[in-house]
């Protein structure tokens, strides 16, 4: 089953376990630099943003690298000024099993050590 966000993360106070945000996670296989950009799932972006402005609560992507992890809110200017593109699934043998991706900026991104 696909859902919309990998987690919904949650913050104890006085006892009660309060929504605190929406969180997508990634694993890549190479550095963080290699790329100028890091693609995500337009429809995915446009899921968890719905979700999360529903709730009024952030919605992080989280990318993880081999030599870095990183963390971005993305917005609607990621959206409407990044490079967009088309990609075919690499798990799949459907040729029409496609995705729209966009493109957030990698410098968009706060990084931490592995």
């Amino acid at each position: 089953m696909r859902y919309t966000a990998d987690w919904a993360a949650f913050r104890k106070v006085n006892n009660v376990d309060l929504l605190d945000a929406f969180i997508e996670y990634k694993r890549r296989f190479n550095n963080h630099d290699a790329y100028d950009s890091v693609f995500l799932d337009a429809k995915k972006y446009v899921a968890c943003k719905q979700l999360s402005d529903a709730f009024a609560v952030p919605f992080y992507y989280i990318q993880e690298w081999e030599d870095k992890i990183g963390i971005v809110q993305p917005n609607i200017r990621d959206c409407i000024r990044s490079k967009v593109s088309v990609r075919r699934s690499l798990r799949r043998d459907d040729t029409d099993d496609t995705y729209l991706f966009i493109h957030i900026p990698i410098q968009r991104f706060d990084f931490y050590k592995r």
